[in-house]
């Protein structure tokens, strides 16, 4: 509810946000090796440090299992970056104390901006958000991933492959 009333803002008003997807990289690993309730804990360590480094005007909210989403206000591209990587290196610098031993994690993210311009309604804005969010998994993980909606998004994907050729 709260992207469907930030998406008609932006729209009405000539704003800009944005969204960024969030899930813990190979959980499930780190459930089987340390246990569930260490899974808990380094999700109360991710929450805390989302917490920590986006603004308070922005929205945070789990959105199932081991996956966040953030809704920016107010921001461009250049500063949804800013903003999704400072979220990486933070996350990847905690620290889950859990019982004798000290642990960490690491996060994929994906981030869609939207502006008055942008036709999209909050259920397509989520996808490509988290759409850019796999393209991190699929290259490596621990990353960041900007949406690039229509041909601009081809294009980048064809310059990247004949790069690496």
């Amino acid at each position: 509810q709260r992207l469907q009333d930030e998406v008609a803002r932006v729209k009405r008003h000539s704003g800009r946000a944005g969204v960024i997807m969030i899930d813990v990289d190979h959980f499930k690993n780190f459930n089987d090796t340390y246990g569930h309730l260490a899974g808990d804990a380094a999700l109360e360590t991710l929450a805390d440090v989302l917490r920590s480094v986006v603004r308070t005007g922005d929205t945070i909210a789990r959105f199932g299992g081991e996956e966040f989403v953030v809704l920016t206000l107010e921001c461009n591209e250049g500063r949804l970056l800013e903003v999704a990587e400072r979220i990486r290196a933070a996350v990847e610098a905690a620290v889950i104390t859990w019982e004798d031993q000290e642990l960490s994690i690491t996060i994929s993210l994906g981030a869609r901006e939207f502006a008055v311009d942008d036709i999209a309604g909050s259920r397509t804005i989520v996808a490509d958000a988290d759409k850019a969010m796999y393209e991190s998994k699929k290259n490596g993980r621990n990353r960041v991933t900007l949406h690039m909606p229509g041909l601009f998004r081809l294009a980048s994907a064809l310059r990247s492959k004949a790069d690496d050729e």
